[in-house]
């Protein structure tokens, strides 16, 4: 790949990287506390082979590789290496966070439908309820509207990061990271699913976590999948979900649980919790205390259901699962990845998150 525009000052042009355009980004003016200076960058990219576990796949980097402070808009001293450009000051308060109140939730809906996370949420409640409820859901304002928001959900002293998401026009201004910093325990164990976006994995990554497997979201029919007993309902899996996926939350589950369309199944050591949405299911959570138990209670519970005709799950790369399921016609509509702080505080082979709780 050879730089199509703009120089990398100090180096010559033609090399690896591939110019990307500029973007703008907030930074604290250390000659005046409290204030912040808005600087122009020039991005450059380049295409990297990005290893997770027995995975690999090739994605492009965006990289910033230099940024150029101007006080006047005429050029300006260099910080990394030279380029041209412009930096303007703004007043504190051009971005705004703080926690969630009823009020600022049609905001926040506003900005979640423009990332497509509510079309498995028709009706309210929605998830979105609950993080507000929980006291977990921060709001980014631009003056007084909602730009991005950020939340977590706690299992045990586990921190699952559930959303982050900042309006395009805003990002790369620093919000993000703002919301990320207010969400995130500094030494509590914490995970997050992240888009492919090379932008999110650095900036999690930065924040402590590290990439450990896909995570893969899989649609497909009923009709292909080997017959199971349909389980029974019943309501006791808080401790099999602690177990598989890093720690109690009895209230969510329950809350979740008491949901319209929302069935709880449970086999001896294995359960799966199905909502019905129409003429699909989703699956999630769902587990169980050994790879069998988790694949025969999500089988069982899949066979309840299959009247519905479709299915939707998000299943980890190391389950077991995932090949039969792929045998039996389902395919992958979308892929995330797990990322964790250390550790191993989910099982990676015997859990299936819910893709908007974890």
């Amino acid at each position: 790949m050879t730089s199509t525009s703009g120089a990398r000052c100090g180096t010559a042009s033609a090399g690896a990287y591939q110019y990307a355009g500029t973007r703008m980004a907030l930074a604290p003016l250390e000659s005046w506390p409290g204030w912040v200076i808005e600087t122009d960058y020039r991005y450059w990219r380049v295409n990297r082979w990005v290893t997770i576990g027995f995975y690999g796949f090739w994605m492009y980097d965006h990289s910033e590789l230099a940024a150029c402070l101007a006080p006047d808009g005429a050029g300006g001293r260099c910080r990394n290496d030279p380029v041209s450009g412009r930096a303007s000051v703004r007043l504190p308060g051009v971005y705004t966070v703080r926690q969630a109140a009823p009020d600022d939730l049609a905001g926040v809906r506003a900005v979640a439908r423009r990332f497509g996370n509510l079309a498995m949420w028709p009706r309210r409640p929605d998830y979105l309820d609950r993080e507000l409820a929980n006291g977990r859901l921060l709001a980014g304002f631009a003056g007084t509207e909602p730009v991005g928001f950020g939340a977590t959900f706690l299992r045990g002293g586990l921190t699952h990061l559930a959303d982050l998401f900042v309006l395009p026009e805003h990002q790369s201004s620093g919000l993000g990271r703002a919301l990320l910093a207010r969400l995130l325990p500094v030494t509590a164990p914490r995970v997050t699913f992240a888009s492919s976006d090379p932008r999110a994995v650095a900036l999690y990554i930065r924040q402590g976590m590290r990439p450990v497997c896909p995570l893969l979201y899989l649609r497909g029919p009923l009709g292909g999948l080997p017959g199971r007993e349909p389980t029974a309902a019943a309501a006791d899996i808080a401790a099999l979900d602690a177990d598989a996926s890093g720690g109690r939350r009895d209230a969510d589950l329950a809350w979740y649980a008491a949901l319209p369309g929302v069935s709880v199944h449970r086999t001896a050591d294995g359960y799966a919790v199905v909502r019905a949405l129409g003429d699909r299911v989703l699956v999630g959570p769902a587990g169980g205390r050994t790879t069998q138990a988790c694949a025969d209670a999500v089988l069982a519970a899949l066979a309840a259901h299959r009247a519905a005709g479709t299915a939707a799950l998000a299943v980890l790369g190391p389950n077991p699962l995932l090949p039969l399921l792929l045998e039996a016609g389902f395919s992958i509509a979308d892929m995330d990845v797990f990322m964790s702080s250390g550790g191993d505080p989910i099982a990676l082979d015997r859990y299936l998150p819910h893709p908007d709780f974890g």
